[in-house]
């Protein structure tokens, strides 16, 4: 079975392309939460290219605001929020990922060559390029895709640990959030009662 779907038009929730990635139970078990955190940055994606594209922000019929009901021109929220998701939260942890499968297959007995063909660059650029990661310490984020260091706490809206200027704190609603998140406007979590602050039990980033 194809582990991504696809519906389109009537067919999708929202009238125009549902994708559906599919794990097993065994896949989904080891996933976990992260699932989640890293679908909502993979449609922060296709949102920016769907801008992109079109050179707007294109109309939503969907939202309970009108004026999101009609094209609009694209502001510096709009951007801040898909460099946020996509350079800040994605970025890093698809280069644990990577790093993480450079790792395995070396350790594997997996040859330069079919390294080269992997990456889709010259032998000498793949022997450089798994070298640095085989000689350095697996970084925070291989680590993450790894599970080989012991798990913080982390924020259910962007997935980082504590920082030192924003501790992590527990909503009304059971959720576990960064501060700031519930002091942005902009933030699913704007205004939610705190009932609990983790503060520097939490760990920092």
């Amino acid at each position: 079975m194809d582990p991504i779907g696809y519906r389109f038009g009537t067919e999708a929730r929202r009238g125009g392309m549902d994708v559906t990635i599919s794990l097993t139970a065994a896949e989904a078990a080891q996933v976990g939460d992260d699932a989640g955190i890293l679908a909502d940055w993979f449609h922060s994606a296709l949102w920016a290219l769907a801008i992109l594209r079109a050179g707007h922000v294109p109309a939503n019929p969907d939202h309970p605001h009108p004026d999101a009901r009609k094209d609009r021109t694209a502001g510096p929220g709009d951007w801040y929020t898909v460099v946020n998701d996509l350079d800040y939260r994605l970025l890093p942890r698809l280069e644990g990922i990577r790093d993480a499968a450079i790792r395995a297959h070396a350790a594997a007995g997996g040859s330069v060559g079919d390294m080269a063909l992997a990456m889709d660059v010259s032998r000498s650029t793949a022997q450089y390029r798994r070298d640095a990661v085989r000689q350095a310490d697996p970084s925070v984020w291989e680590q993450w895709a790894t599970r080989t260091r012991e798990p913080r706490p982390r924020c259910v809206a962007c997935g980082h640990p504590a920082r030192s200027t924003d501790a992590l704190v527990v909503t009304d609603g059971g959720f576990q959030v960064h501060r700031s998140h519930t002091e942005d406007t902009t933030s699913g979590f704007h205004g939610a009662t705190i009932v609990h602050d983790l503060g520097a039990e939490a760990g920092q980033d």
